[in-house]
Formats: structure tokens, C-alpha cells, sequence
């Protein structure tokens, strides 16, 4: 799950910069003068500047300390009505602590100062840029708390903090900042509970708060953020329930939860989430009767190219009949085009097996399956089976290759050795399927003595010569 997610704060990421980068673009005309209080406070921002980037990073600091009036032209410096609106100084081996001329810059819009070294706090100071809109100090060594002045930032609409060392609460006073779209507070040491306040955030689209300290419960306020496409909550010490309200998050297309203490069912609410394409709640004490996970299946088209991903890891089996566990499937990879329907199974051996849910998916060039074994037949000697429904035939593999299977079960052979059954049991599919082009449908399961368990519904793959 770790690669997944992972992933997930990548793509974030690139998604920020890439807001950012439009952010830059310069409509003024990049050959006039700016104000000289604002000349200043460039030449000063560059004098306080660590002597080590400008010697060894020249090529960030092209045209710096030229002549009058061409300010606009000079490298991470843009303007707009002869005015600095943003600079961006991402990724420039920059030491030291935020320099303070930056709060002459009246008119800046964007800051971006990622991936640098600065340390210190964050200044409280930069409450007087009255028109920033991004402010972006990820990837530093910044401590401290969040300073309680940043909600004076009435234009802000991107909040990026992410992956530094800040401590302390969530201020409740940015619920304050109406005009967000993006807050990503991830990878930090926040503690405490998560403010209700931001429940206000009528225009957020990212609420991102993953790993760090945070605990207690969801609030739920959240289920008022209409405009929310991603919430990412994983890796905190977060308990409660699962609350209902997430289900009126409409526009929604992805929920992190896992990795928490999260107790009690999965609200069958979170299946009216129709834009939903990533849901992760693995790592947490739920506890299930199958429909809400049932249903999110039957409800969903999951594309693997569209990175669909259901995350559920059921830790209470005392709640669940043995004849409900079946196939966890664990998608990743190019070679296919998988996706779940939830047609019954049809072939007689086939007929009384279980429900099938998605771990994970990844973009690696195999696509492997998690198979949950029964609680009373872990430890017990079994096998791993795949099958396949391939032009009109049932197939099953073994070590000769793919052989034609009737409804004989004592013809079924197994795809790998006997072995001591464990509470999951994995195997790489696309090694199995070698050799079969076309739209096929798989089917894995365990055989203990005669008792075989299958997923109850398939998933086709398509596979290319």
C-alpha cells in the first residue's frame, strides 16, 4: 500500500507545481520598471542569501543585480503592472532562514520557495503580503508551530507546507482563509485534534493532512466541503468512526484514511461517492458486513489505467461468516486492462465463493492477487488456484501449461506447491497468465482438501499479442 500512496502524493505534488507554473506566467511586460522599494528588496533578499548557492549555482541567479528597470527578466522574478507578483526560488540550494525583504514585495502573489533548506520558523511576517494567493514552503527544515497570522491572508488559495519538521496544533483560525482550494500540511509533526473549523473551507478542493500526530476524531464539518476532490488523512493516530457526512462529498475522488486506529463499519454512505477512484482504509480496526464493500464494487467501473483502488483490510473476522471470505485482488501494471463486473459465477464449482475486493493498485509491469484465507483453515496444507474463462472454456494452469478444465474438481490442478496456509496468501498473476491474449476472465482461490473458495466475481483482463 505504501507504493500507492506514495504515488498519490507524487501526482499532488505535480499537480501543485503545475498550478504554480500557470501562476508564473507573465502577462506584464517584463522590460519596465518596478518601483525601487521593490528593486531593494530584491537586491536585499539577495544579499542575505547563503554565499554557497550563488557560487556554486550561478544558473539559478541569471541577470541578478542587472541594470534598472529589467527586474522582471530576472531568473524566479515575475511581474505583472510593473509590479513583482511571484517569485519562485524552488529547488535552489538555499540555506539559512525566509529573508524578511520578501514583506516589501506588496503586490507578490506567489511565493514558492520548495525544496530548499531554509530553517527557522515561518515568519509571521508574511501576514502582510495582503495579496498572496500561493504560498508554497514544502520540502524545507522549517520548525515551529503554524503561525496563527496566516488566516490574515484573505487571497490565499494554496496552503503547501508539506514535508517539513512543524509541530503544534492545526491553527483553528485557518478556517478563516475562504478563499482555499489546497491545504497540504503532510509529512510534519502536527498534533492534536483536527479543527472544526474547516468545515468552512466552502472552496477547498485538497484537504491533505497525512502522516503526522494528529488524533481524535474525523470532524464532522468535513462532509461540507463540496468542492473537495482529495482527503488524506493517512498515517495519523486518528480514532472514531468512519463519519457518515463523507458520503455528501460529491465531487470527491479519492479518501486516505488508512494507517489510523479507525473502529467500527465502513458507512455504507461512502458508496453514494460516484467520483470516487481511490479509497484507502488498510491499517485500521474496521469491522464489516460485507454490503458496503459489496456495494462499492458493484457501483464502480475500475479501470487499472485509471488507478482505481479499494483498500480494505477487515480485522474483526469474528464479525464475518467464514463462507464470506474469499479473494483480496491486488492490481498493478500496464499489460492489462482490468477491470470489476459483477456478473454471479456461473461455472457449478464456482457457485458458493465469496465476495472479491481490491487492495491496491500500482504501476509496475505485473499485476499480483492477495487471497484472504478462512481464519479456521489458516495454518491448515492448501493451494493457490487461478482459473480462467477464456472463448466459451474453463482453463486452469498448471505446470505443463493451460489445460481445458470440465466439472471435475479432481482435474483441477494447482498453480503452485501445497503449502501452510496464512491469514493472506499472494501470488503474481501475469506470470500465471503468460501465453493467453485476448478478454479473459481470472478467478483465484485456495483448495483445502475439497473445500475450494473463489472469488465470486471476476476480472477481466485484456491482453495484447
Amino acid at each position: 500500500m505504501l507504493k500507492s500512496y506514495s504515488q498519490l502524493l507524487t501526482k499532488l505534488q505535480q499537480l501543485l507545481k503545475f498550478f504554480i507554473a500557470l501562476s508564473l506566467l507573465n502577462p506584464g511586460v517584463v522590460t519596465a520598471a518596478i518601483p525601487a522599494q521593490e528593486r531593494a528588496a530584491l537586491i536585499a533578499i539577495y544579499n542575505t542569501l547563503d554565499s554557497e548557492s550563488l557560487k556554486f549555482y550561478p544558473q539559478y541567479w541569471s541577470g541578478w543585480l542587472g541594470a534598472e528597470g529589467a527586474e522582471c527578466s530576472w531568473s524566479g522574478v515575475s511581474c505583472e503592472n510593473n509590479h513583482v507578483s511571484a517569485i519562485s526560488f524552488s529547488d535552489r540550494h538555499i540555506y539559512g532562514t525566509i529573508p524578511e525583504a520578501f514583506s516589501q514585495l506588496h503586490y507578490l502573489k506567489v511565493l514558492d520557495l520548495d525544496s530548499n533548506q531554509f530553517k527557522g520558523e515561518i515568519p509571521a511576517w508574511l501576514s502582510q503580503l495582503s495579496n498572496l494567493k500561493t504560498l508554497d514552503l514544502s520540502r524545507n527544515q522549517l520548525s515551529g508551530a503554524i503561525p496563527i497570522a496566516l488566516a490574515q491572508l484573505s487571497h490565499l488559495e494554496v496552503l503547501n507546507l508539506y514535508s517539513n519538521q512543524l509541530s503544534g496544533t492545526i491553527p483553528d483560525s485557518l478556517g478563516q482563509l475562504n478563499n482555499l482550494q489546497q491545504l497540504l500540511l503532510v509529512d510534519n509533526q502536527l498534533s492534536g485534534a483536527i479543527p472544526d473549523s474547516l468545515g468552512q473551507l466552502n472552496n477547498l478542493q485538497q484537504l491533505v493532512l497525512a502522516q503526522n500526530q494528529l488524533s481524535g476524531a474525523i470532524p464532522d464539518s468535513l462532509g461540507q466541503l463540496n468542492n473537495l476532490q482529495y482527503l488524506i488523512l493517512s498515517k495519523n493516530q486518528l480514532t472514531g468512526t468512519i463519519p457518515a457526512s463523507l458520503g455528501q462529498l460529491s465531487n470527491l475522488t479519492t479518501l486516505a484514511l488508512n494507517n489510523n486506529g479507525f473502529s467500527g463499519t465502513i458507512p455504507l454512505e461512502i458508496t453514494n461517492l460516484t467520483q470516487l477512484a481511490i479509497l484507502l482504509l488498510d491499517k485500521n480496526r474496521l469491522s464489516s458486513d460485507n454490503s458496503t464493500v459489496t456495494a462499492f464494487i458493484n457501483n464502480h467501473d475500475c479501470l487499472v489505467e485509471s488507478n482505481c483502488a479499494l483498500g480494505v483490510e477487515l480485522l474483526d473476522p469474528t464479525k464475518i461468516n467464514s463462507s464470506d471470505w474469499g479473494t483480496g485482488i491486488t492490481l498493478s501494471g500496464k499489460p492489462t486492462q482490468a477491470r470489476f463486473i459483477s456478473r454471479a459465477v456461473n461455472h457449478p464449482l464456482l457457485a458458493e465463493t465469496a465476495y472479491t475486493t481490491v487492495f491496491q493498485n500500482d504501476y509496475n509491469d505485473y499485476v499480483s492477487a492477495a487471497i484472504r484465507i478462512a481464519p479456521e483453515q489458516q495454518g491448515r496444507s492448501g493451494s493457490i488456484y487461478i482459473v480462467v474463462h477464456y472463448k466459451d472454456a474453463w482453463y486452469m494452469k498448471s505446470p505443463q501449461g493451460w489445460e481445458n478444465w470440465d466439472t471435475n474438481v479432481a482435474t483441477l490442478k494447482a498453480s503452485g506447491a501445497a503449502h501452510t496456509l496464512h491469514s493472506i496468501e499472494g501470488i503474481k498473476i501475469t506470470e500465471q497468465l503468460s501465453g493467453l491474449t485476448g478478454s479473459f476472465e481470472v478467478y483465484i482461490g485456495y483448495k483445502v482438501d475439497d473445500d475450494i473458495h473463489y472469488n465470486a466475481k471476476p476480472f477481466t483482463f485484456t491482453v495484447s499479442p
